[in-house]
């Protein structure tokens, strides 16, 4: 548990901490369009809810929860090979930036 939080906190593992940035975020959305006091109620109102409701329909949810994830992971796959490719540029222009330099002329 701990590894998992210094890892967060130090973005070793940059898909986590993507998917905490994006959690997050939604929270924040969901806080400041509904308000805090909102926001607990329907958390509350969710709370005693979905386990009923996942009683009922677990086929269709475990189906639909599948879908999402295998989407979730394909996306966040997209997202850190994209990432990987603007690293890969960002250091590529800084070396020839470097290296085409012209050095200063004294007089």
């Amino acid at each position: 548990m701990l590894h998992a939080a210094a890892s967060l906190m130090l973005a070793d593992d940059t898909s986590l901490a993507l998917k905490w940035m994006a959690g997050l975020y939604a929270f924040a959305l969901a806080s400041r369009l509904l308000g805090s006091t909102g926001l607990f109620f329907l958390l509350f109102v969710c709370a005693f809810t979905l386990p009923k409701g996942y009683e009922q329909k677990k086929e269709e949810v475990d189906q639909a929860a599948a879908m999402l994830l295998s989407k979730a992971k394909e996306l966040s796959a997209v997202a850190v090979a994209k990432l990987g490719e603007l690293r890969k540029a960002r250091d590529s222009r800084d070396v020839s930036e470097t290296v085409h330099k012209t050095p200063p002329r004294h007089l």
